[in-house]
């Protein structure tokens, strides 16, 4: 433990900090499980017409992605995650290989606990200010923080690719892939209504 606390020191990371980055995301993982996963549902119309738009997206560029969000829950503590984003950012492109632990570790989107990983994803399918940092983004590099209405994202893109027919996956991959994203939009939406109800009821305090 005093190694551990040690490291975190060396590194200008409050225990508290790290702390309460993990209660946030163990928490915020079971609200996930409980509230938003079983709503997720996919059909084969569903399927039919995910291979259909995959079809017409031969010749353009997917990204193999990994992420780690941390939130913001509160205006006080912006600042105090964008610090540590910043310096996470800066340790993990020295240590890239250490990536999809600490996504396991700090993250709060619905990837972490597979280090991350966004999967292969085209530029449209994202928020557009991570789409558009993906346009100065080498492969296999690390983004700065990048701020949305969640949080601070911060990027892996380990490499990209054209998409041809011999790419377009199997109907059990894309039940899946379906599945994950549906996942991460319908938690982003509850994450923000979360928000904006805990803002009304403290304005009309």
């Amino acid at each position: 433990v005093d190694t551990f606390k040690a490291g975190l020191k060396s590194r200008g990371i409050q225990l508290e900090t790290l702390a309460d980055q993990i209660r946030a995301q163990v928490a915020w993982g079971k609200v996930i499980q409980r509230q938003v996963r079983p709503k997720i549902d996919v059909t084969d119309a569903d399927i039919d017409t995910e291979l259909e738009q995959l079809r017409r997206n031969i010749g353009k560029t997917q990204y193999l992605l990994a992420e780690i969000l941390l939130t913001t829950d509160s205006t006080s503590k912006t600042q105090e995650v964008e610090t540590f984003a910043t310096r996470l950012a800066a340790q993990l492109r020295q240590q890239p290989e250490n990536f999809p632990r600490a996504a396991r570790e700090f993250s709060q989107a619905s990837g972490a606990q597979q280090g991350g990983s966004m999967g292969w994803v085209l530029a449209d399918q994202l928020p557009p200010e991570l789409a558009k940092a993906l346009e100065s983004l080498a492969d296999k590099s690390i983004s700065n923080p990048i701020r949305t209405n969640l949080g601070y994202h911060i990027l892996l893109l380990r490499e990209r690719r054209t998409v041809t027919e011999a790419l377009i996956p199997k109907r059990d991959d894309v039940m899946q892939s379906l599945g994950t994203m549906r996942l991460e939009r319908a938690a982003r939406r509850y994450y923000q209504d979360v928000r904006s109800g805990a803002f009304i009821e403290k304005r009309g305090e």
